[in-house]
Formats: C-alpha cells, structure tokens, sequence
C-alpha cells in the first residue's frame, strides 16, 4: 500500500566547531571560524537554528499486515531563530556569548528517508542546502556546510 503525508515539527540543531575552534560574527555581519584569540581551558562554540519543519513524505508499506514501510521525500525548514553561542573557561571565570542575526536562511530544503518496521525505525536526513545565506548583507560569502543525520525512533 502507497500513501502519502504531510506533517509538522520543531527542529532545533546544533552545527559545533572542534575544541578550541571559534564561531563569530564580524562588525559588517559576516559569520566566520577561528581560534581564541587568548590562552583558554574549556571551550564550546556552536551555530544554533531552530526551525518549523514540514515534511511531505511518500510511504511504500510491505507485507499483508504493512508492519513494515519505506518513506522517502523533502522536508521544508523555516528557519525562524538563528544564533551563535560561545562558552569559555579562562584561568578567572566562566564566560557566555550569544549573537543573534546571523544571517541564516529563512527556508530550507532537506531530503528524509526512513525505514520502519514493528514500530521501530531509522532515519536519514541529508541537508544539501547551508543554513547560513550564500553572502553577508555586504557581499561577503559566509562559510557554507551541509548536514548529514542518522537516527532512531520508536
């Protein structure tokens, strides 16, 4: 049996630099990776994107009693919230930072596909688009990346 669906969800994901690494935003907007500039201890630097995603998914079940199926199709994001939070320890105190307007896409498209069985499933989430804009209010490219995600669900 073949059918096909529509949903929505709330998706919160976090793109994290290695240690040490740093993510910024430079006075004309533009989003970039480095270093601190300083000696630290304990770092954590991430890209953070929340969004409302709409999933239009075709669905292939197996067997007579379809405990089994295959889903497969585009995940619409529209990225609502973007920010930047950096966390670091020196040898004085614990130190925060949040920057918001980060120039992230306001929609996105990603590919799904899932495979479940007895109420058990894996999926697999392929972002072919970044989700910071191609280019800074003043031209300037940001960085581009690209997801891959692997899960379970029950």
């Amino acid at each position: 049996m073949q059918t096909y669906s529509v949903g929505l969800w709330c998706d919160w994901r976090n793109y994290t630099v290695p240690k040490n690494g740093l993510i910024s935003k430079n006075a004309d907007g533009i989003v970039g990776f480095g270093e601190y500039p300083y000696d630290v201890r304990e770092t954590s630097s991430k890209i953070r994107i929340f969004s409302l995603s709409v999933p239009f998914l075709f669905t292939q079940k197996f067997g007579k009693k379809s405990k089994s199926s295959f889903s497969l199709g585009p995940v619409v994001n529209f990225n609502v919230r973007g920010r930047i939070n950096n966390e670091w320890t020196d040898e004085n105190a614990e130190w925060e930072q949040s920057i918001k307007e980060i120039g992230q896409r306001p929609v996105t498209v990603d590919i799904m596909g899932i495979l479940k069985s007895d109420g058990f499933g894996l999926y697999c989430k392929y972002s072919p688009m970044s989700v910071l804009k191609k280019k800074s209010e003043n031209g300037v490219e940001n960085p581009q990346f690209h997801s891959l995600t692997f899960g379970l669900f029950f």
